[in-house]
């Protein structure tokens, strides 16, 4: 005959056995909608990735148009066909800003100058930047090209900086950046440092302030 005693033990276990298989099945029913929810947030981000991407080529196809590469008036009343002025037309107004146009030697440095291209568009009289291209040429031939490349709320979604004399004669580096509504969500590479995103961030702000006319 079971005495109460055993009854109460045997109650115990039950219940602690009951417990510890519903905090189990709480446990993987957890970590299975953590996964789910991580693999949406991966196939977001990856396509997010993907658009910058076609955003990126889908512009600088566009600027490297011949009609965005002329220098003929895109005024339309100098042409006698539509096809004739099809031909120069860009749908982008390009901004030009050069520093230190005499080559004049900067202390530390040399000789350092600084050419910056502005790619924006009128939106029913909203200026809306697509794209800046930075170059840097110092004393020596070698040039550091920076990209900025923009979403339609003027906003940094990409950015690309090709460094041929980085680390002297080590080699060259390419940094890319991606941000979406204003955060990283892709660095390459990973290690680059948190301030430099930031600075860059920061930049980018200030050449759409640069770019308005």
């Amino acid at each position: 005959m079971t005495s109460p005693k055993q009854l109460l033990i045997t109650s115990v276990n039950l219940v602690l056995l009951v417990g510890i298989g519903t905090l189990s099945s709480t446990l993987v029913l957890s970590t299975t909608l953590a996964h789910a929810d991580g693999n949406a947030y991966n196939k977001q981000q990856k396509q997010t990735i993907k658009d910058i991407r076609k955003r990126y080529q889908t512009v600088n196809a566009t600027i490297s148009s011949k009609g965005c590469q002329s220098n003929k008036s895109l005024d339309p009343n100098q042409y006698d066909t539509q096809e004739a002025y099809s031909k120069v037309y860009c749908p982008y107004y390009h901004s030009v800003f050069s520093e230190n146009q005499r080559n004049k030697p900067v202390s530390a440095v040399g000789v350092k100058r600084v050419h910056t291209d502005f790619w924006l568009t009128d939106e029913a009289g909203e200026y809306r930047l697509h794209k800046v291209n930075r170059t840097t040429t110092l004393a020596y031939p070698q040039k550091i090209s920076q990209e900025y490349l923009y979403d339609d709320n003027n906003q940094l979604i990409f950015y690309y900086k090709h460094d041929p004399i980085y680390g002297g004669s080590s080699g060259s580096k390419d940094t890319r950046l991606y941000f979406n509504n204003g955060k990283l969500i892709k660095a390459m590479p990973q290690s680059t440092p948190a301030n430099e995103v930031k600075q860059i961030q920061q930049r980018a702000k200030l050449l759409v302030q640069m770019a308005e006319f």
